[in-house]
């Protein structure tokens, strides 16, 4: 993953546009999952994943990693995995 910084990143999943991106992150009460989704409709309005990252604050290579989610498994590709062990 390393040289991918030098690719351009595509969004593939064609549930992953414009408009499905920006209802759902409009109506999600999960935080989390908003702020992905928030990321990917900024991402498909042509801004650059740097610029993306630093707005919201977080590492480009974890924007990456959500734009694989979403062209894997569409938007449920952005949900959070569930992690092992008991609450807390």
């Amino acid at each position: 993953m390393r040289g991918e910084g030098l690719k351009m990143l595509t969004i593939t999943n064609l549930s992953g546009t414009r408009e499905p991106v920006g209802t759902a992150f409009r109506r999600r009460s999960d935080v989390r999952l908003r702020e992905r989704e928030h990321a990917i409709w900024r991402l498909l309005d042509g801004k650059s994943c740097p610029a993306v990252a630093q707005w919201l604050d977080r590492d480009a290579e974890t924007l990456r990693a959500w734009v694989h989610g979403l062209n894997e498994a569409g938007l449920r590709g952005l949900e959070r995995a569930t992690l092992p062990g008991r609450p807390a």
